[in-house]
This record gives C-alpha cells, structure tokens and sequence, in this order.
C-alpha cells in the first residue's frame, strides 16, 4: 500500500510541475468559443420556433373555443323565425343579478351563473324539441325575430 501511495504522490507531483504543451493556446480557445456560441443560437432558434408554434396553435385553439362558446350560449342570431303567437317574456329576455350579487364570494357567482346557463340551455333545448315535433300550421302568421317586440309583463 504505501508503495502504491508512493508511486501516487510521485505521479501527482509531476502533473502538478508539468506545463500543457500547446502550439496555439488562444486558437484552441477561440474554436471552443465559436463551437460553443453556435451550439446556443442554435438552441435558441429551436426554442424561438417552438415557442411561434405553441402561441399560434393556442390562439388558434382558444379562438375556436370562443367561437363554439358564442355559438352554444344562443348569442349568434338563429336562421329561426318567431312567431306571432309566441311573445317574447320579460323573464326570458333578460334577468337582473340578485341583490345580494356583491357580498357573494366568487364560487357562489360561478355557481349561480352556471345554474343559470343550465336553465337557459334546457330552455332552449326544449324550444328546439317544441318546434321540430309541433306540425306548422297554415294559419299561423311568420314573423321575423326584429320585428316580434311583443313583452309581456
């Protein structure tokens, strides 16, 4: 052991003592320099193109999802007509917020509003259900939606 430690500390002492023998320092350095700072543009040519990619399909995705949202809350006009004999009610049109609206913490907003999209989209739904079994009549007058204004209290 101590022979192998000897031969060691030998060993250690003439790396320590030893110079590198290199022709050109500087070049050596500068070629590691230029590798190393083309391996990052690279890197960040990547990163960038990933990056365009990811926003342009999340927008594109997000825009879609905005655009099914209007479509199934009813806010895009229907190629439906209204007829005279359905008058739009008060109630249906539009409903205020309830009183107590600013002292509910925001679950119970979230709560309510999605309570009240439910209802709306049964209402709808059964609408939709009314009119595609209901026969149309011959007698019954076709109005366009603009021009039905009919509210009853």
């Amino acid at each position: 052991m101590k022979r192998e430690n000897e031969s060691y500390e030998q060993w250690l002492a003439k790396v320590k003592t030893l110079q590198p023998a290199m022709s050109h320092p500087e070049a050596v350095t500068e070629s590691i320099l230029k590798r190393v700072a083309r391996m990052s543009e690279k890197r960040e040519k990547r990163k960038r193109r990933l990056l365009r990619i990811t926003v342009w399909l999340s927008s594109a995705a997000a825009t879609l999802l905005l655009c099914l949202l209007i479509a199934d809350a009813g806010l895009l006009p229907s190629a439906g007509t209204v007829t005279a004999e359905q008058p739009i009610l008060r109630e249906q049109a539009s409903r205020p917020l309830p009183e107590h609206w600013e002292e509910m913490n925001r679950k119970e907003k979230s709560r309510y509003l999605a309570d009240r999209y439910r209802q709306r989209a049964a209402l709808r739904e059964r609408r939709d259900r009314n009119s595609r079994h209901l026969p149309s009549l011959s007698s019954e007058k076709v109005v366009p939606a603009a021009d039905c204004l009919t509210i009853i209290h």
